[in-house]
C-alpha cells in the first residue's frame, strides 16, 4: 500500500533517526538533513500505529494472551506471575525502572533496537550534485555508497513528472496533504493489525524465543509471502503509484553481510528483552503500557550513538 501510495518502502525503524535529525542532528552528517522532505510520512504513519494501539484497546473485549503452557512455567521460574495484558507488570511499569530487569528490558533494551537501526542497511536519499547538471537526488545505502542518482526533479514531482508539470502549486499541496493523511490511516489500520494480532505482545515473543509456539513464525512467514507475491505483481504489471509514477523498488546491497550479521544479532537481543521492535513499541504505548515511552527515549539515544559511532563500525 505504501509503494502505490507514494513510492514508500515499509521502514517503521527509521522514524527513529527522522525524530533525531528533527530534534538533535548535532554536527553529525547521519542527522543532517530534511527531515521534513524525507521523513514527515513516516513520522506520521508512526503517529498512526500508536492511535491504531489506542484504538485497538477500546475495540472488544480485551483478553490475556494465550501462550504455550512451557513458556508460562519458564516465565514463572524466572519471576513472573501477572500474564495479564500485553506485558508484565512485574517488569513493564514505571515502579520497575529501576530493578534489574526493568533497567535491562526496557532501558538497555529500547537501546538495543535503536542502535542496530544503523547496521542492518536502510536506503535513503541525499542531495547531491551532478556538476554541470545542476542539483540531484541519489538513492544511497547506509555506508554511504551511491546506488544511483537522480535530477532532483525526477523525484520531487517537477516537470520532469508530467502528472505534476500539469498541476498548479494549490493542487500540488493538496496532493500532498490527502497523501499525508493515507499515510496516518495506514498506520492506524497498522496499530490495530499488531494489537488484534498479539505480535507486540511480550508473552508472544518469549514464546517464540524459546521455539514453543509456531504462531508468531506463521505470521513472519506469512507476511514474506505477501510482500514477496505483491512485489512480483507489481513487477510484472508495471503498476504505478496513484499519482502516476512508476514504482521504484530499491535494491537490497548485500556485501560482506558484516552489518546485517551484526545488526540481526544486537536487534535480537533487543527484540528479546524488550519484547517489541519500533512498530510494537509505538502500539504498547497507544495500548495503555505508557513505560515503553522510555523505551523508545532508549531507543532514540540508541540510534544518536549509532550517528555518532558510524564511521567507526563495520558496514
Amino acid at each position: 500500500a505504501l509503494l502505490i501510495v507514494g513510492n514508500r518502502v515499509f521502514d517503521v525503524s527509521s522514524s527513529l533517526r527522522h525524530m533525531c535529525s528533527a530534534a538533535l542532528p548535532g554536527k553529525l552528517d547521519y542527522f543532517r538533513y530534511d527531515w521534513k522532505r524525507s521523513g514527515l510520512w513516516n513520522l506520521l504513519f508512526v503517529a498512526g500505529i500508536l492511535l491504531g494501539g489506542f484504538l485497538a484497546s477500546h475495540l472488544g473485549r480485551s483478553e490475556n494472551v494465550a501462550i504455550s503452557e512451557q513458556t508460562r512455567l519458564a516465565l514463572t521460574r524466572l519471576g513472573i506471575h501477572d500474564f495479564s495484558g500485553l506485558a508484565p507488570r512485574e517488569v513493564f511499569a514505571w515502579s520497575a525502572l529501576l530493578t534489574l530487569k526493568g533497567f535491562a528490558s526496557i532501558i538497555l533494551g529500547g537501546f538495543l533496537v535503536g542502535f542496530r537501526h544503523g547496521l542492518c542497511g536502510r536506503l535513503h536519499f541525499r542531495s547531491c550534485d551532478l556538476g554541470a547538471g545542476g542539483p540531484a537526488v541519489a538513492l544511497v545505502d547506509r555506508s554511504g555508497g551511491l546506488l544511483r542518482r537522480w535530477p532532483a526533479g525526477d523525484v520531487f514531482h517537477s516537470s520532469a513528472d508530467p502528472v505534476s508539470a500539469s498541476m498548479s502549486t494549490e493542487q500540488a499541496q493538496n496532493r500532498t496533504g490527502v497523501a499525508l493523511l493515507v499515510y496516518l490511516l495506514l498506520g492506524v489500520a497498522f496499530g490495530v493489525t499488531l494489537t488484534k494480532s498479539e505480535v507486540l505482545s511480550w508473552f508472544r515473543i518469549q514464546e517464540m524465543f524459546r521455539f514453543q509456539s509456531p504462531r508468531m513464525y506463521e505470521i513472519i512467514a506469512s507476511a514474506v509471502v505477501v510482500a514477496a507475491a505483491s512485489v512480483a505483481l507489481i513487477k510484472r504489471l508495471g503498476l504505478k503509484t496513484v499519482s502516476g509514477e512508476p514504482i521504484a523498488i530499491p535494491p537490497k546491497t548485500l556485501g560482506l553481510g558484516i552489518r546485517y550479521a551484526a545488526g540481526g544479532t544486537i536487534f535480537g537481543l533487543g527484540w528479546a528483552l524488550t519484547g517489541a521492535c519500533p512498530g510494537p513499541l509505538f502500539a504498547l504505548v497507544g495500548n495503555g503500557v505508557t513505560v515503553m515511552i522510555v523505551a523508545i527515549g532508549s531507543a532514540l539515544v540508541g540510534t544518536w550513538v549509532y550517528g555518532l559511532l558510524r564511521a567507526r563500525l563495520p558496514h
